[in-house]
């Protein structure tokens, strides 16, 4: 099973976030994420054995315990990788330590033996994968989207029946100040 850690979206940050990725997508050609799989990762797992989902359930549980709910600001459009071939993302910024609580929750994960990526994290939500960000595109902006994560999510990522990409939330966390 390919397993993630993310933050959802607001309904208000889906909506602005697909807005801003149709701006784009008149400009800037590529495989656009559809928006009810908008989230924020904090912790990519990839493949996971099946009988080890309540371990990550209840890491996920003790790290989201130990944090206040995250505000996030979502922001300009930018990308990794080579121009060409991109990743179009929408940069994510906090006021609040996502760092920590990304470095919690692989710390989590590596003292239980679960699988994760390690790399770089930098807060975004993916619009794009295979993004030819080589042209020169004056995307109309929108305004930031600014929101509070109300929980932490383990997801599902999978193919329907359709072929098509669904992240399915698997289980929820609570923030310490939330119920």
């Amino acid at each position: 099973m390919r397993l993630f850690i993310g933050l959802p979206l607001s309904r208000e940050a889906v909506l602005n976030t697909a807005a801003l990725a149709a701006n784009a997508s008149a400009l800037i050609p590529g495989r656009y994420v559809l928006p009810d799989n908008y989230h924020l990762t904090l912790a990519f797992l990839g493949d996971t054995p099946s009988d080890r989902i309540g371990d990550v359930k209840e890491l996920l549980d003790d790290v989201a315990a130990q944090f206040s709910a995250p505000r996030l600001t979502l922001g300009r459009l930018s990308h990794f990788s080579r121009r060409e071939n991109a990743i179009l993302i929408r940069t994510a910024q906090s006021p609040d330590d996502l760092l920590s609580m990304h470095e919690s929750l692989l710390c989590a994960l590596r003292m239980r033996g679960l699988p994760f990526t390690d790399g770089p994290f930098t807060p975004h939500v993916t619009l794009a994968r295979h993004a030819d960000c080589s042209v020169e595109a004056n995307v109309p902006a929108t305004p930031d989207a600014a929101f509070t994560a109300p929980h932490a999510l383990l997801y599902l990522s999978a193919r329907d029946s359709a072929n098509i990409l669904r992240y399915t939330p698997l289980h929820r966390a609570a923030f310490r100040n939330l119920p």
